[in-house]
């Protein structure tokens, strides 16, 4: 097993993620979201790499989303992914009940259910990607 580390990062140094797996045909300030600085932002890190990012937007007391998860492309089905999601959802529980949405891209629904997620609704279209919004509550 490779041995992750999971830290808080500033929105700066999640940008380059983002940029390099969600949108490598954008620039890198085109990869900032409506909100960003409300969110918290997470890494996770091999050996001092960042090789993985996540934002975590509270929309009310006991309710929270992810956005713009996003692992290396040579890092996916490695193991840093569930690492990285396994600790935001344990870092939601430890100060709220556990109720948290995300879009899935649909290449990635086997993933999110495998870790609980359920579907929920119609697939629909952003920037030219398929999605599907999911659920988890505990």
């Amino acid at each position: 097993m490779t041995d992750y580390c999971v830290r808080e990062i500033s929105l700066e140094d999640c940008l380059p993620i983002r940029q390099k797996v969600l949108w490598p045909s954008l620039g890198i300030d085109e990869c900032r979201v409506a909100h960003d600085e409300d969110g918290s932002h997470y890494g996770v890190y091999i050996s001092e790499r960042i090789v993985g990012s996540a934002s975590v937007f509270k929309v009310e007391n006991d309710f929270f989303q992810i956005r713009k998860f996003a692992i290396l492309p040579e890092m996916q089905g490695r193991g840093a992914g569930s690492f990285l999601l396994m600790h935001i959802l344990q870092q939601i529980k430890d100060i709220s009940s556990l109720r948290v949405v995300l879009d899935a891209r649909l290449t990635a629904i086997g993933f999110y259910e495998k870790h609980g997620f359920m579907k929920q609704g119609s697939v629909f279209s952003k920037k030219s990607q398929k999605y599907i919004r999911m659920h988890k509550m505990s």
